[in-house]
Formats: C-alpha cells, sequence, structure tokens
C-alpha cells in the first residue's frame, strides 16, 4: 500500500466563489455544490435486449448558491435586478436598458448583437486546510434561473440572518 502524497482531507468549509455580476455574493457565500456530472447513454437494440452503449453527452446538473443577505439587500437586489432583466418582466425597454447598461460598463458601448451581457462568468476555487487555493472550476456564461423567497416573521426567538438560495443553468463548466 503507497502513502498519497497529499493524505489530508478536504474541508467543506475551504471554498471561494466568485461570480462576476455578484460581487457582493463572494463575501456572503454559505453553501455552493459542485454540480454532478451524468454521462448520456445510447441503446442498441436487439432482439432480446437494448445493450447500453457509452453516449455522446455529459449532462451536468445546476450550480446551486446559498448566500446571507446583507443588511441593504445590496447582494440580493443585484441578483434580483439580473434576473429581471434576463427575463424583461416589465417590458422590452427594461430588457435594452439592462443590455445597454451592461454593455456599456462591460466593453464601452453598447452593441445589441452582443447578448453576452446578460451572462456571467463564476468560479469556485476549492481551499487547503491552510487557505490557499487548490483547485479551481470555472463556469462559463452562467444566468440565474431560481432565486428562493425570503422569510421574515416576527414570531421567532433565536436571529437566524436571512439566507437566499440561487440557482444558475450554465453553458460550461471546467476543471
Amino acid at each position: 500500500m503507497t502513502t498519497p502524497a497529499n493524505p489530508n482531507y478536504l474541508q467543506p468549509t475551504g471554498f471561494l466563489l466568485s461570480i462576476e455580476k455578484l460581487p457582493g455574493i463572494n463575501f456572503f457565500a454559505q453553501t455552493v455544490n459542485l454540480p454532478a456530472m451524468t454521462g448520456g447513454v445510447a441503446y442498441q437494440g436487439t432482439p432480446n435486449i437494448d445493450a447500453p452503449l457509452i453516449g455522446d453527452k455529459i449532462l451536468f446538473s445546476d450550480l446551486e448558491v446559498t448566500f446571507l443577505v446583507d443588511e441593504n439587500l445590496s447582494n440580493y437586489e443585484a441578483l434580483f435586478t439580473w434576473m429581471q432583466s434576463v427575463y424583461h418582466t416589465e417590458s422590452l425597454d427594461q430588457y435594452a436598458a439592462f443590455h445597454e447598461s451592461e454593455a456599456n460598463r462591460l466593453i464601452g458601448s453598447y452593441n445589441p448583437q452582443n447578448h453576452s451581457v446578460m451572462y456571467s462568468d463564476g468560479f469556485l476555487s476549492i481551499l487547503t486546510n491552510n487557505s490557499n487555493p487548490n483547485k479551481t472550476f470555472a463556469f462559463t456564461d452562467l444566468f440565474p434561473v431560481q432565486v428562493s423567497p425570503l422569510q421574515f416573521s416576527t414570531t421567532v426567538t433565536d436571529i437566524n440572518y436571512l439566507q437566499c438560495k440561487a440557482v444558475f443553468k450554465y453553458t460550461g463548466f471546467s476543471f
């Protein structure tokens, strides 16, 4: 039996999350999942059974992030504004205004053909037991698809700070 080069265990608290469109989420992130992978399967029909074969795609699950909401709701508001603008819930003018403001922020001039302003890249860094970055996972073209409700209550006896869960889809995921 050989001894591993690094006998330390991976700690669940050792991570840093960075999403370009949500800079306020970095400090407040409580949980994040490293998405699951599922290999596609093709079936070859035979007279007796459908034989499973290796498919041609890998499917990744959603990126789910839970974060504490700051007192000014800044991180929640940034996510709310991004999601509302992506799905232009109020009007098409809202969609165009978001495109223009994001394009000006990102590239200095508005280009209506540049739909990439609706997406954001993100990075999940896994830390060593000394809190140094060890591995980084990159998510390309993230966009929000779900935001959990914030539950306010006057009946709680202990203060549990409000958390929000956000679910993201993405086009790419790399190690």
